[in-house]
């Protein structure tokens, strides 16, 4: 805690980590994806980070609480 990091006036758009994940992803409000809670599956109508770093030429990866949303497709990254 000694190094962390303490927001005491912050903010997400949507409380669900899912949604909120989205919302970084995209750029986009959850009510304009359609992604407002769990078991939604992403609109494929528009670009998301790793399409637009995938475009630049980059190397894209995740890891780490990505896939335990159900119905589950996934984002495009490389790994």
């Amino acid at each position: 805690a000694s190094q962390g990091l303490r927001f005491d006036y912050a903010h997400v758009q949507v409380g669900n980590c899912y949604p909120s994940r989205n919302v970084m992803f995209s750029g986009r409000y959850p009510h304009n994806t359609g992604v407002e809670g769990f078991y939604q599956v992403k609109p494929i109508d528009y670009l998301v980070m790793c399409d637009l770093m995938k475009a630049g030429g980059y190397y894209t990866a995740i890891r780490g609480k990505v896939n335990h949303s159900t119905p589950y497709q996934p984002y495009a990254w490389d790994d």
